[in-house]
């Protein structure tokens, strides 16, 4: 297994946190990127990219940390997008029928959906 590594947050135009994630979202890894959520959603940041490019795995736990933050972005009026997802976790998403519910799309720079946050 190779832990997971959360690059620090850059922001983006549109206001949009990008993030980019190493290694395998397993349960551990799960408590290290749930900590990073709290603090954007305590930040009151409303959108996110992260970025899956060099990602391989997801657990279970991981998918559950996910669903949590997306819902709660959500709710608060943000979004998430998973951006370079390679097609074995693509695969994880689908078998368990989340690749509807995640956004796959790249955030536009004109969509009205993003805002203009501050920083973390």
């Amino acid at each position: 297994m190779t832990p997971i590594k959360i690059c620090k947050p850059k922001l983006a135009e549109g206001g949009i946190k990008k993030i980019r994630l190493r290694g395998e979202i397993d349960s551990q890894g799960a408590l290290s990127l749930e900590k990073l959520m709290n603090e954007l959603l305590d930040k009151k940041c409303h959108d996110v990219e992260l970025n899956f490019s060099e990602v391989n795995f997801v657990s279970s736990a991981g998918v559950g940390m996910l669903l949590g933050f997306v819902s709660s972005l959500r709710r608060n009026g943000g979004e998430v997008y998973f951006t370079e997802v390679n097609e074995k976790v693509k695969d994880i998403f689908a078998l368990l029928n989340l690749d509807d519910y995640f956004n796959f799309n790249k955030p536009s720079q004109n969509d009205p959906m993003t805002s203009s946050q501050q920083g973390i």
